[in-house]
């Protein structure tokens, strides 16, 4: 079973020079991710054995129809796709649009094209996805 314990310490370990989770502290990241837990905003994706492959939480803004992506973490470019799937059967679902900070600056996502991209790029093998 992974714990949030576990999610922080891979971020931690992988954030690295990327500007995921960027200056978060582990107590800033472990709050976070128990909110984002809690709105089922938070996918992990991991093998049988608790290896973490990626990370991604998001925030719900229901008043504008909004999924704002607040990190996203991944070592596999299959886990980037996996996380695109699901992004995309989110947006899908609730017909949202989906949004992040890049490089500093607001960008709202040509999200059908990107998803679709991004799963035709790394998704070959994707069967399944681990949450």
């Amino acid at each position: 079973m992974i714990t949030i314990t576990n999610i922080v310490s891979f971020i931690l370990r992988h954030r690295g020079n990327s500007n995921a989770f960027k200056g978060a502290t582990a107590e800033e990241l472990y709050d976070a991710i128990q909110v984002a837990m809690c709105d089922e905003c938070v996918v992990v994706d991991s093998n049988s054995f608790g290896d973490i492959y990626g990370v991604v939480m998001a925030e719900f803004h229901p008043e504008y129809h909004r999924l704002h992506i607040v990190g996203l973490l991944a070592i596999s470019p299959i886990t980037t796709a996996k996380f695109a799937k699901w992004l995309l059967e989110r947006k899908n679902r609730d017909g949202w649009e989906i949004t992040a900070l890049r490089r500093g600056r607001y960008v709202a996502y040509d999200t059908q094209r990107l998803l679709n991209k991004l799963i035709a790029r790394y998704g070959r093998k994707i069967t399944t996805m681990a949450c």
